[in-house]
């Protein structure tokens, strides 16, 4: 397998920066700052709704 090699780094973050924008904007409406502090079960809950959300976008 060849890989090819990024010289420009500025590029890079710029798509990654640009793909983050499109997660979020996914996630928008949904308070999700402090997922860290869900339960298993809420944290599941929050998952199930947005992923149905996004599914219904297409």
């Amino acid at each position: 397998m060849k890989f090819k090699i990024l010289s420009d780094i500025t590029k890079v973050i710029n798509e990654l920066k640009e793909r983050h924008n499109i997660v979020c904007s996914m996630f928008h409406g949904i308070d999700y700052k402090n997922w860290s502090k869900l339960s298993s079960k809420e944290l599941s809950k929050l998952t199930v709704k947005k992923s149905i959300g996004i599914l219904n976008m297409k």
